[in-house]
């Protein structure tokens, strides 16, 4: 029998949070039609998140899919957005964080601009963490296990469905 192999795909995140949450849309999606690599850059600005996703990709063999994900409340510079483009990475921006992209899945969608991110970070962790600071896998299974189901595939959110039909090795 062949083995059918696994799409690499690598992805750089933010923080803690957006670990949690790939590594959820992993055991949720992913069903070994794609190999995961999941680096964290333990926060910091844009520029900082994509250094560490060029020095960490460029260390792995192949990778087909190559993305860096951070939240939307500071900005890239245009020096490491031409290099990460140049270097074949699709750049997702939560607006105006993680935590506005999961209000928007569970429908209690609040408007937090881009400068509202700590606020918005602020009031889903008040809400859905019993004040935690940080998301962890979990939480996730408990707040989206009903509402994320394999067979699912668009969300509210482009970033998340972005991520679930790459985990789900769906043609997009």
């Amino acid at each position: 029998m062949i083995r059918q192999k696994r799409t690499p795909v690598f992805v750089c995140v933010e923080g803690d949070s957006e670990e949690a949450f790939i590594r959820f849309i992993k055991k949720t999606y992913s069903r070994g039609k794609t190999h995961i690599t999941i680096e964290n850059a333990y926060g910091g600005s844009p520029d900082v998140i994509a250094e560490t996703a060029i020095k960490s990709e460029s260390r792995l063999d192949s990778t087909t899919h190559k993305i860096v994900w951070f939240d939307n409340d500071k900005d890239l510079s245009k020096e490491w957005e031409e290099q990460l483009k140049h270097d074949g990475f699709m750049i997702l921006r939560s607006k105006p964080c993680l935590e506005g992209e999961l209000f928007q899945i569970l429908g209690e969608e609040k408007k937090y601009n881009k400068n509202q991110a700590k606020r918005c970070k602020k009031d889903f962790q008040r809400k859905h963490l019993n004040g935690r600071t940080c998301l962890e896998t979990d939480d996730c299974e408990k707040l989206f296990g009903k509402i994320f189901l394999p067979h699912q595939f668009e969300f509210p959110s482009e970033v998340i469905t972005y991520l679930i039909k790459i985990a789900s090795k769906i043609k997009i």
